[in-house]
């Protein structure tokens, strides 16, 4: 969910600042022992157990405390247990999204009816570093009709969702996966631009909400020697967590001078995970 939990694993991810969930204790940065530690491994169970479903999940966790009570189980134990359990390679899970600091990242291409009215074929790249399960949503009036989970892959795929009366199709549409970006997950079924979300004006700040195109807005005033005052409107995209792009622009005017001023920049960053820079910033002012 937009919870406190994941947009505290979104600032250093997105700015590849966050670090694997099984390190030890003295290896965290101090707000990576908060936000990996007690956060990112409370999300990424709570994304296992969706993956597998209640009663599945369930088992697993009582075969494991029946087999290892009183006893001292290592990490590699409760890996056996769940996965002799419930059947399933979960490597995923316990390699990549435990061991390592790899990000999920999935995208919605395109869709297309299928010409017999059994489904929706949905084109899903994946963007991010881990092939993971993750789920598609047919929607209607942002009430979630049917839900299906798909193993993961690498690359580029076409999969099936099955026919409903969806205005929109979604990934991961309950919000348990901890994807770097949800900004790609969703489609609509009919209308021109179906993948840019509605545009939303709000006031001074806001949390991300990967469901609405969201702008800022926050009245300003500035002076000079020239200028005199000059009372304008600051128009910005990002506030938390930041994006890659992001933008400020402030539209004043020169009450003495009665002619259009201001101010703006535009900018372009990129989180380089490997090399000695940690910023690259492209950007006009």
């Amino acid at each position: 969910s937009r919870s406190l939990a994941y947009i505290s694993y979104l600032i250093n991810a997105r700015r590849n600042l966050s670090q694997p969930i099984d390190l030890p204790a003295d290896e965290y940065t101090p707000y990576n022992y908060a936000a990996i530690v007690y956060m990112k491994t409370a999300m990424v169970f709570k994304y296992l157990k969706a993956y597998l479903g209640d009663e599945i999940f369930d088992k697993c966790m009582k075969t494991y405390y029946e087999t290892w009570k009183f006893k001292h189980p290592m990490p590699e134990d409760i890996k056996e247990v769940i996965e002799r359990t419930c059947g399933k390679n979960l490597d995923w899970f316990f390699i990549d999204l435990l061991k390592t600091d790899k990000k999920i990242d999935y995208k919605i291409c395109k869709e297309k009816e299928d010409k017999n009215n059994i489904g929706f074929l949905i084109t899903v790249k994946n963007n991010g570093e881990i092939t993971c399960p993750f789920s598609i949503s047919g929607i209607n009036k942002d009430s979630i009709i049917k839900t299906q989970w798909y193993e993961g892959f690498a690359a580029t795929q076409t999969v099936m969702l099955p026919y409903g009366n969806y205005d929109k199709i979604k990934i991961d549409a309950d919000e348990i996966i901890p994807e770097i970006n949800r900004r790609n997950n969703t489609i609509r079924t009919n209308g021109l631009l179906k993948k840019v979300e509605p545009i939303q004006l709000k006031f001074l700040a806001g949390i991300e909400n990967p469901d609405r195109t969201q702008l800022y807005w926050t009245p300003v005033v500035g002076w000079n020697d020239y200028n005199k005052w000059m009372p304008g409107l600051a128009l910005y995209n990002t506030f938390i967590p930041e994006k890659n792009f992001d933008f400020t622009l402030v539209p004043m005017y020169s009450i003495a001078m009665k002619s259009l001023t201001g101010t703006g920049n535009i900018n372009y960053t990129w989180h380089p995970d490997k090399g000695i820079f940690q910023d690259i910033n492209l950007g006009i002012a």
